[in-house]
Formats: C-alpha cells, structure tokens, sequence
C-alpha cells in the first residue's frame, strides 16, 4: 500500500525519498524488494509531485501503487551584514545598495530579491543610521539582518567674494561693514548656517 508523503528539501537544494517513507508490501513467498521512481528531488519539483512504488518478489513478480509526495522549501536564507560610512555628495545626498551592506547571503532554492528599508540619505541624516536589510528565497522565505550607517558630509562650504571701497565719514569714522557690502556668496550641500569677516 501507498501513503501520500511530505518531503522538505535541505540546505543544498534536493531531497531523497526512500521507498519505506511511500509505503510497505508483502508476500506469500518471502522477501519482497520495494523501488520508488523518482527518488530524486530538487528545486524545480517543489510542489505536488507523483510518484510509482513497485513491489517485486523473488519470482519477479511485481506490482505498484502511486503516491503523492508534496516537496516544500522550508529552509530560512542566510543572511549576513556589515556596517558602513559614507559620504553626501555635492548634492546633498548619499545612495547605498544592497550590496554595500551584505557581506553574505543565499537560500537553498536561490534569491529572487533584496531591499533595503533605507537606501537614500541627506543633510538630515548626518550620524549613525539603522538599516533593515531583507533578503527574499526563491519560494517565498525571508531574513533580515540590521546594519549601522554613518552619514558623513565632509565637503567645505564654498565662498567668493569682492573687495569693497570704504569712505570715511565727517568725524574720520568708517562705515559699519556688512557681508553685503563685501559681495560674499556662499553655498553648501547642506547649506550656509552663517558668515562672518575679520578685518585685517
């Protein structure tokens, strides 16, 4: 007789059926050798699959019954991370990808995506930064690992400016100057938070 049979694969992607887990048989005359075709799985036969136990006796006498066997993919993908810095752009802005932060992944059926809960950063984000990374396996299994990034803005802001003429007044007194009168402009990714002159 034959039994339907739930069979995962392992972490390298196949499995193996015995004809024992399908069913048992036996025989007037002794000894009967049981076969199973197919015994043999992997990731393409994940699913329903159909299989034939033929019981043979020492006559060769034979006789078989069918079985289902439902392959499942059970296993989580491996997943690791590391944390890292980087730097906004002239822009103002920083973009990172999967793999900057992935040190390590793989599934037993394979990966059909990664994401990121974070992937762009800017003015707003200068310091230390949790993000999620998700790895997906082909059949549906997720892992996520968190890693730290560090936004950095090291680029100095930019300034030109004019010389002013100055004019004394009656009393011999000079004008209070302002960066107006000097023609400063100033520009950053991040923006001027102020300006400031020295007179020498």
């Amino acid at each position: 007789s034959c039994s339907n049979v739930q069979l995962s694969i392992g972490q390298k992607g196949w499995a193996t059926l015995t004809a024992s887990q399908v069913g048992m048989a036996s025989d007037n005359c002794g000894n009967v050798t049981l076969t199973v075709t197919p015994n043999y799985f992997s990731c393409t036969d994940v699913g329903v699959n159909t299989v034939v136990l033929t019981a043979t006796d020492g006559s060769g006498n034979s006789s078989s019954c069918t079985s289902t066997v439902t392959v499942a993919d059970n296993n989580t993908p491996a997943l690791t991370c590391q944390d890292m810095t980087v730097n906004l752009d002239s822009s103002g802005i920083a973009i990172i990808s999967p793999s900057d932060l992935i040190t390590g992944a793989n599934a037993s059926c394979g990966l059909i995506d990664t994401s990121l809960s974070v992937s762009q950063f800017g003015c707003n984000d200068l310091g230390i930064n949790t993000v999620v990374v998700t790895v997906t396996g082909a059949n549906g299994q997720t892992a996520t690992c968190t890693a730290t990034v560090t936004v950095e803005d090291n680029i100095a802001p930019s300034v030109t400016c004019q010389s002013a003429n100055i004019y004394l007044d009656a009393n011999g007194q000079p004008p209070v100057l302002t960066i107006t009168d000097l023609g400063l402009i100033s520009s950053d990714n991040c923006g001027v938070t102020g300006a400031n002159y020295d007179i020498s």
